[in-house]
């Protein structure tokens, strides 16, 4: 084993053993490199679809973002419209009902008025 070794260290490795003489180390091994051309292949190719959809993605969500900005914004003035409304409706109201009791009032010294006539 050491002549062996002395001689392979003094000659040309390639040229005195084989070292993929194993078929199933060749095979495995050619296998892997075959695998990562064509995951770098197949990354090239990806590369460009996932950068479009990565671009196509983003934009969808600062649309979406922007979408649910307005609907805030829209939301805030509606709660502000709805309260600045439901005090209009408020005063209406109290309005309404002290005009009935002034009417009430009057019809009562309207009818005091006639049974005095009488």
């Amino acid at each position: 084993m050491k002549k062996m070794m002395k001689n392979i260290s003094t000659c040309n490795l390639s040229n005195e053993i084989s070292w993929y003489e194993n078929p199933f180390y060749y095979s495995n091994h050619h296998n892997q490199q075959q695998q990562r051309t064509s995951t770098k292949h197949l990354h090239h190719q990806v590369k460009p679809v996932m950068d479009s959809e990565l671009g196509i993605a983003g934009s969808q969500i600062i649309d979406l973002k922007a979408e649910v900005d307005y609907e805030r914004k829209a939301r805030k003035k509606v709660k502000s419209l709805n309260k600045k409304l439901g005090k209009e409706v408020a005063e209406e109201r109290r309005g309404k009902e002290a005009l009935e009791i002034v009417c009430e009032k009057l019809a009562v010294e309207i009818t005091f008025k006639k049974s005095e006539i009488d």
